[in-house]
């Protein structure tokens, strides 16, 4: 578990940084995750009706709007009760991306 520090300790030691939040933790661990927040993306699926489940069925993290995700490819799921289901591929390249899908009604 990291150690909290504040200003009157000094908290040094090779192999280890303080993170944004003052906590000493491993550099390699600090460091993997400035990496994925500058290389993810956000992912925002606009589902008609808003009622709709939406998943991302090739990983394990339950959809949010905006989720972040580094760039590939990923199986979007959208499903509404009363409503004609979709699943769709989706790429994120180099930028955020927002995609509409509208249900029909069965």
């Amino acid at each position: 578990m990291p150690a909290y520090c504040d200003e009157n300790i000094p908290a040094t030691g090779p192999g280890y940084s303080l993170n944004t939040d003052g906590w000493l933790e491993p550099s390699d661990f600090i460091d993997a995750h400035r990496n994925f927040k500058l290389k993810s993306k956000r992912l925002t699926v606009n589902a008609k009706p808003v009622k709709s489940r939406i998943r991302i069925m090739n990983i394990k993290p339950k959809y949010r709007p905006g989720i972040a995700l580094k760039p590939g490819k990923y199986d979007i799921y959208v499903t509404c009760p009363g409503y004609v289901s979709k699943r769709m591929w989706v790429e994120i390249k180099e930028a955020d991306l927002s995609i509409e899908v509208i249900l029909d009604k069965i």
